[in-house]
Parts: C-alpha cells; sequence; structure tokens
C-alpha cells in the first residue's frame, strides 16, 4: 500500500476515475506517428479548446477546490500521476482513461483510425511499467462494429481493464440496439463498458432542453451537463433492456453526482409499472437492474449544508455500488480522506473499504 500523507487516511484506494493528457505535443505526436494523411495532419497542428471548461487544475488543498491553479497540473507522464496522485493522496491503484471525444470527429474513418492510435499510445505511455496503473480502452461510437473490434483487441492486454465510452456525443441514446454488438463484445471480454458524463453532444444540445444551450455561467452547464448525460444514458440503457441483453456485463457510471441514483431507480420503477407494454424485455424492476449491474463514481461529491443528507443519499444506493473516484487532475478533484470523513464515516470499515477498492477489484478484475 502507498504511503499517505498527513492529509490521507491509511486505508487502501482505488481511484476509478483518472485523465491522462492527449492534448500536448508529446502525445499528440505519439498519436500522429501511427496514423497516415490526411488524418496524422489533424493531429500535428496546435489543438485549441473551444470547449467551456477552464484549464485543468489540481487543486492541492483538497475537497472540492477550483478556485486556485497549479502549474505542470495536464498528467502528460506517469510520474505526474505518482507523484501528485499516488504520493500525494494515498492512492494505491489508479484507473486511468484519455477521455478522447472522437465522437465529435465529422470522419467516420479519422474517428476509428484515432481511436487505435489513441489506445496503442495510452498503453504504452502510460501503462506498460507500471504495476500501479490500469487503463479503460477509449471507444468511438460512430461505427460500433469497429468498436466492437477494438473491444476484442484491447481486451488481450493485461492493462485493460474496461472500455469507456464518452457519452454525450454518440449519435443516439446509449440503449439503442444499434450499440448492442459493443455491450456483447465487452461481455465476451468480461469487461465492464464505462460511461463518461459530459457536456457535448445529443444530451445537452439545442435538441433538448432548447434553454440549455442558451446557459451563460460556467456553473450552470457544468452542473447540469454531466449529471444530465448520464441520465440519458442509464434510461436509454434500462428501457430498451440492454442489461437484461447482457447480464453477464457491468455498467460504471462516472462523473454524475450520486444524487441522481434514487431518483433514476425510484422514477424509472413508477414509469415500468404504468407501462410495462413498452418495456417487454424486461424481467425485473429498473432498481433491480441498477442494483445488480450498475456502480457509481463518487466524484463529484454533492455538497449539501448538512452532510447527513448526502450519507443518506450513500446509504440509499448502498456500499456495494459505489466505487472511488478523484476526477484527478480537473478542477473539481475530491480528495479521499475529505470524502471518507464528511460522506462515508458512518459506515462500518467493511463498507468503506467497499467504496475505496473491493468494489472496483471485483467489477475491474483487479487482483488486488
Amino acid at each position: 500500500m502507498a504511503q499517505a500523507n498527513d492529509q490521507q487516511t491509511t486505508r487502501t484506494i482505488v481511484d476509478c476515475d483518472v485523465h491522462t493528457a492527449y492534448r500536448t505535443e508529446t502525445i499528440r505526436n505519439k498519436i500522429a506517428d501511427r496514423l497516415e494523411e490526411p488524418y496524422k495532419s489533424y493531429l500535428t497542428k496546435e489543438t485549441l479548446n473551444y470547449g467551456p471548461y477552464p484549464r485543468d487544475s489540481f487543486p492541492k488543498e483538497g475537497l472540492m477546490s477550483s478556485g486556485g491553479t497549479t502549474e505542470g497540473a495536464v498528467v502528460e507522464t506517469p510520474e505526474d500521476i505518482e507523484e501528485d496522485l499516488c504520493e500525494g493522496f494515498g492512492v494505491d491503484v489508479a484507473i486511468l482513461n484519455s477521455l478522447q471525444k472522437f465522437d465529435l470527429i465529422p470522419q467516420r474513418e479519422r474517428a476509428r483510425r484515432e481511436m487505435r492510435a489513441v489506445n496503442d499510445v495510452f498503453v504504452e505511455h502510460f501503462l506498460e511499467g507500471h504495476d500501479e496503473f490500469f487503463g479503460l480502452a477509449m471507444l468511438q461510437t460512430q461505427d460500433p462494429a469497429a468498436a466492437a473490434e477494438e473491444i476484442d483487441r484491447m481486451g488481450a492486454e493485461d492493462d485493460i481493464v474496461g472500455a469507456l465510452i464518452l457519452n454525450g456525443p454518440s449519435d443516439k441514446p446509449l440503449g439503442d440496439p444499434k450499440y448492442d454488438i459493443i455491450y456483447r463484445a465487452a461481455e465476451d471480454n468480461d469487461l465492464p463498458l464505462v460511461f463518461h458524463s459530459s457536456a457535448v453532444g445529443y444530451a445537452v444540445s439545442k435538441k433538448f432542453p432548447f434553454m440549455y444551450n442558451d446557459l451563460q455561467h460556467y456553473g450552470s452547464l457544468h452542473g447540469l451537463s454531466h449529471p444530465f448525460a448520464n441520465m440519458v444514458t442509464v434510461t436509454s440503457l434500462i428501457m430498451n433492456g440492454v442489461p437484461e441483453k447482457f447480464p453477464g456485463l457491468d455498467f460504471v457510471f462516472l462523473e454524475q453526482d450520486i444524487g441522481i441514483v434514487p431518483l433514476l431507480m425510484h422514477r424509472l420503477n413508477r414509469e415500468t409499472n404504468q407501462q410495462p407494454y413498452e418495456v417487454p424485455l424486461l424481467d425485473k424492476a429498473p432498481e433491480e437492474y441498477i442494483r445488480d449491474q450498475f456502480y457509481w463514481g463518487t466524484q463529484p461529491m454533492p455538497e449539501a449544508q448538512d452532510n447527513n443528507d448526502v450519507r443518506k443519499t450513500v446509504d440509499l444506493i448502498g456500499p456495494d455500488n459505489i466505487v472511488f473516484t478523484t476526477d484527478h487532475p480537473h478542477s473539481d478533484f475530491d480528495d479521499p480522506s475529505s470524502v471518507v470523513n464528511k460522506y462515508f464515516s458512518h459506515l462500518s470499515e467493511e463498507d468503506q473499504d467497499k467504496i475505496m477498492y473491493k468494489n472496483a477489484d471485483r467489477v475491474f478484475g483487479l487482483g488486488l
């Protein structure tokens, strides 16, 4: 176990959401070296960020502090993670992802090629030679068959423990049957499917709700986009019977706020009870599928005026379905000790351990 500093508890910690850089010149060039023209040129030019988010920053002072910035916050090397996260906050195992926005690429062939190149560089640059790091293969969804092939290819990598979809930009909500080939490949390879919420794509576009497009504050956009993107995905998966069709597949959701989980379980229970003819594939209540196959990252933990209100949410979900995440190195990073002290201290040591590492060990097959 890593040696924790005085900010940190002395328990085993697995962080299931750690982001690596892909816009820096070094990483872009490594990816470009694996591509042919005309696709190579897209990555050898300076990549600009036109999104609404501030520059990534790592808040050394801890939980939910997003006001400051630090130099060198972009995670360009494994050593960046080791220094900031493992040594600084006592994280023993980190599950990394590159969070590429493949589905915003207008050319399908470019998206397919970049997917393969990015995953190859990701394994080579960040995972090889680092036993404390595992990774999620990044998928595009414009071509579901190609995504399934990538799962088969990356599933052979020992350090790849899941596949990740950025769920906002997909062409359709992700429970659509066109994506079943992806879920079948993940189930066949015994890899969980991970959905990371986003502020781009159909889930937060002009289509619905219309007024969303004109929100003028970062806090408004960030506060609504991530929960809404995962709410759309969960609803689509359940109502289309995806967990029933793939009972051996686990689904992990990152960066949505755990407050949405009781709402989804109970609202979908009601809707399917009232209109059962709409969901002929379901043999159980939505809540049962969610409790059996769905897992939820902790970050960003909601901030209530009374911490007991958040603890009640944790209890409603249950410690068997929550995995710890920091969102390192982003500005709304949650540090482990503060999360435990504020929101999990009412749980038994066994239940705290489930959230902090045992659930991740089981779902991702880490072999800890």
